[in-house]
């Protein structure tokens, strides 16, 4: 029997202790691991069910588990009432308990082969149903010829429940011309973002929209069009916008010549 295991997306900067010194902390706070198997073309191979304690906000004891099944490129994320997927996955970076009500999964979607990025996602539980509670990219880096370009946030839970929570946001974004000096920068910035006890979310502000606008669907590899009216919660960071839509986070960003959003998000409901 050979063990079907995701192979973390290889950092330019990091060696392969580092490596498996991240996937170790996936199992780190895990309350089971189940171990189950399937048949590939007459090969048997070996995954995981891991699931993690999470305290739903209406504080009844749950678990959130994470699979991803062999070749399959998606990660299912269940509780006993609910699911969710992730399409387009390529790997697990890091599970880690936020708080007793909030898990934060951090996963790499396939990328190319010079550059890299991952999303962050928290989730919580709120009458048995998941609440996407925040979706937002946490690594970009590549490198190239003449350049090395890196983004990186790090999060931080600020203050103790739902009635206050705060999420500080600090970011690095950083670019290393080997051609042109003047265009290489290093900037650093901050940001808090608010708690919607209501919608049991983070977000910075809220955008009215009334457009048509392309959203691209993952499990479909197609941009399909939508007319969006309402004043929806977002998250900015800088150049970088996320918009809650429809109790799922999209990226977003509006071409300055057009006008036209465009959207896409990775974690869908498997049933709305």
């Amino acid at each position: 029997m050979r063990e079907a295991r995701a192979q973390l997306w290889r950092y330019l900067n990091n060696s392969p202790e580092s490596e498996k010194a991240y996937e170790n902390t996936i199992e780190k706070e895990a309350c089971s691991i189940v171990i189950k198997n399937i048949v590939v073309d007459s090969t048997e191979f070996s995954y995981k069910i891991i699931s993690y304690p999470v305290q739903s906000f209406d504080n009844v004891p749950n678990n959130i588990s994470v699979v991803e099944k062999p070749f399959s490129h998606k990660l299912n994320i269940i509780s006993p009432n609910d699911s969710l997927v992730i399409y387009d996955f390529h790997s697990l970076a890091k599970v880690h308990i936020l708080a007793k009500d909030l898990l934060e999964i951090v996963y790499s979607p396939r990328g190319g082969s010079d550059q890299g990025y991952d999303n962050v996602l928290i989730l919580g539980l709120d009458k048995s149903k998941f609440c996407i509670v925040m979706e937002i990219q946490s690594i970009n880096e590549f490198a190239l010829a003449d350049e090395y370009g890196l983004y990186n946030l790090r999060l931080k839970l600020i203050r103790q429940n739902i009635h206050n929570y705060q999420m500080s946001v600090n970011i690095r974004d950083l670019l290393r011309s080997n051609t042109n000096r003047l265009k290489s920068y290093d900037k650093r910035s901050h940001y808090i973002l608010k708690f919607d006890e209501k919608r049991k979310i983070f977000y910075s502000d809220f955008k009215s929209i009334n457009a048509m606008v392309d959203i691209w669907e993952p499990i479909a590899n197609k941009t399909t069009q939508r007319q969006l009216t309402g004043n929806y919660p977002m998250i900015k960071l800088g150049i970088l916008e996320y918009y809650y839509i429809d109790n799922a986070w999209y990226a977003g960003r509006k071409d300055v010549t057009s006008g036209k959003y465009s959207f896409v998000a990775y974690c869908r409901r498997l049933n709305p």
